[in-house]
């Protein structure tokens, strides 16, 4: 990621230095060195990439793009354009526009998130890949439009947006789970969703979503085997493109399926180019390796199969204490923070710039194939439901109908409820007078509904922006395989018997990874993770005792205590902790966002 950021006067020239100021915020949120640009009534500022090969900054004639972007499939998309493959990608961003204009995103594979000015015909183009993989924050008044990658930059370029939006925050502290893909904590700061781009004008803005995974062309092959075959060539494909441009790569190694594929095609495929093998990074301890049936068993499975490097760094409880500290309303969420600043702080010793995960796979290519039972008992297809039982025993039998029904009647999401409001530290008079937002809704009604709303609507975007943004800091782009485009466009394609398989879920990943997996990997399908949580609650626990008398002492004077309650949530942290996730989810949220 290299953070960009940029002002349009939108009638007229502006003040002469304000690119210097917002160069001055990339530095101190980033600590980079950094470049500002004025081009007429656009002031730019951004990140000074390592290689031209990245660069961000383009003309052409009344054109300007400026972009954080990694393009993939380039010989194709070149060819078509017919322009020099050896051009930095945001010069092929930049004839993309002129080519196709606002259905140029739509024809782009990759990371990015871009902006287009047009001096002579007065207008701003944006765009932002189709799961969120780079930030893009906005913000509008009448006579300016700004944005940026990080929102303390963006409140730097265009101050005054600094006013909680009381519903978002409502729901925030109440509902662990709420995510938003528009909406930020402050009124009229806003992202642009995945999938989007934004023209905007002198007078108007318009808004339009160019990427529906489920509107795709359907998949079909003869066999199994030709499935397995497809999928691995594009696999390869995706983290080929991902690989370009990276010195030194790292790997998330948990064990897992998806992280487990991504280091094992990462690894061939550098090995194969003659570089350096890539440094695996475990959230898992690595002590008690020999027991194959925990989570240092996972991830020793994988290491010693492909013959890599792996640590595990561990944050301590004054590095959870940091974090929390964070702002949540302006920083990247801490739990997504827990595991991977260790991660982050160790990568950067060892000169990592780039981190591949394989975060996102459950959603798309290695789903397991919820909502698939509700659509054959919708469909009136009892005997391929009947067939998802493992054993045709009457029990197994009623076993599959029971769960058809159950997804049938589940929609996950809604507005926080009385007791969820009741049990987060939001202050009972503010909760009296606010109305909390809908939560994202997920619907089991049929398996590609299902997949289609958990990619969207969950959590996949937000970690995604925190991992982004605090990777920067330390000159670490991320990066995940399993969330490329042609990727998912094949998995919202292929018919949902192949998530089936005649033991366990997620069948044609695991069989499409047999020639690279052992199969210690292919058939493991433990999810639970006590080790790690066992630990990190220990170190949570600890973190929060460091902050308690902080919050006591300070918490009532702050500016946020009109919405938390303050002396409750104090008095909470000073006592013996139970356990109970939601209750520790709560308080995590309360601590964050006061801001102390």
């Amino acid at each position: 990621m290299l953070p960009i950021c940029g002002t349009w006067y939108r009638a007229g020239p502006g003040p002469e230095r304000p690119a210097a100021e917002i160069s001055a915020a990339l530095i101190r949120e980033f600590s980079r060195k950094s470049v500002s640009q004025t081009i007429g009534p656009l002031d730019i500022s951004f990140l000074e990439p390592a290689t031209t090969q990245s660069a961000v900054l383009y003309r052409s004639g009344a054109l300007v793009a400026i972009a954080d972007a990694r393009l993939d499939d380039r010989a194709r998309l070149t060819a078509e354009l017919g322009v020099d493959p050896s051009l930095p990608d945001c010069a092929i961003i930049l004839a993309a526009w002129q080519r196709w204009g606002t259905g140029c995103a739509a024809h782009l594979l990759g990371d990015f998130a871009f902006a287009i000015y047009d001096d002579e015909n007065k207008t701003l183009f944006c765009a932002r890949d189709h799961v969120g993989a780079r930030p893009f924050f906005y913000a509008v008044t009448p006579d300016r439009f700004a944005f940026a990658s990080h929102i303390p930059v963006l409140q730097a370029a265009l101050p005054g947006f600094d006013e909680c939006d009381e519903s978002f925050l409502a729901t925030a502290l109440s509902d662990p789970r709420f995510q938003s893909l528009e909406r930020t904590y402050f009124k009229g700061l806003r992202k642009l969703p995945p999938a989007h781009w934004m023209l905007v004008t002198r007078d108007s803005e318009q808004m339009e979503e160019y990427w529906r995974p489920h509107d795709g062309p359907d998949v079909r092959f003869r066999n199994k085997e030709d499935y397995c075959e497809a999928l691995r060539e594009i696999l390869a494909e995706s983290v080929a493109d991902r690989l370009r441009g990276a010195s030194q790569v790292g790997l998330h190694l948990s064990g897992g399926l998806d992280s487990s594929s991504v280091a094992a095609l990462t690894t061939k495929a550098l090995r194969a180019g003659g570089r350096s093998d890539p440094l695996g990074y475990s959230w898992h301890p690595l002590e008690g390796a020999d027991d194959t049936s925990t989570e240092p068993g996972w991830t020793e499975a994988i290491r010693a199969h492909l013959n890599l490097q792996v640590t595990a760094p561990e944050a301590s409880s004054e590095d959870l204490a940091a974090l929390l500290r964070l702002d949540r309303t302006r920083q990247p969420d801490v739990r997504n923070l827990f595991h991977e600043a260790a991660v982050q702080r160790d990568a950067a010793s060892h000169n990592v710039d780039l981190i591949l995960s394989g975060w996102g796979g459950d959603e798309g290519i290695s789903f397991n194939g919820r909502g698939y039972r509700a659509q054959l008992l919708r469909n009136l297809r009892l005997i391929k439901l009947m067939r998802q039982a493992h054993r045709p025993r009457p029990r197994e039998l009623a076993r599959q109908f029971r769960i058809a029904l159950t997804e049938l009647r589940t929609t996950e999401g809604d507005h926080p409820t009385p007791d969820q409001l009741a049990a987060s530290y939001l202050r009972a008079d503010f909760v009296d007078r606010v109305q909390p937002l809908p939560s994202p809704r997920v619907a089991l009604t049929s398996y590609r509904r299902a997949q289609t709303d958990l990619l969207k609507l969950t959590s996949i975007t937000g970690r995604l922006e925190d991992w982004a943004i605090s990777g920067a800091r330390r000159g670490i782009t991320y990066a995940y395989p399993l969330l490329d485009r042609r990727v998912l466009d094949f998995a919202y394609g292929i018919p949902p018997d192949l998530y089936q398989g005649a033991k366990l879920p997620r069948a044609l990943m695991r069989d499409a990874m047999a020639p690279l997996l052992p199969d210690t990997i292919r058939f493991n399908e433990a999810k639970r993770e006590p080790i790690r949580v066992s630990r990190l609650r220990t170190v949570f626990y600890a973190a929060l005792a460091q902050v308690q008398p902080e919050i006591a002492e300070r918490g009532p004077s702050l500016d946020r205590a009109r919405y938390v309650d303050v002396p409750r949530l104090a008095h909470d942290l000073a006592q013996p902790l139970d356990g109970d996730e939601v209750y520790l989810g709560m308080m995590r949220l309360a601590v964050q966002f006061l801001d102390f």
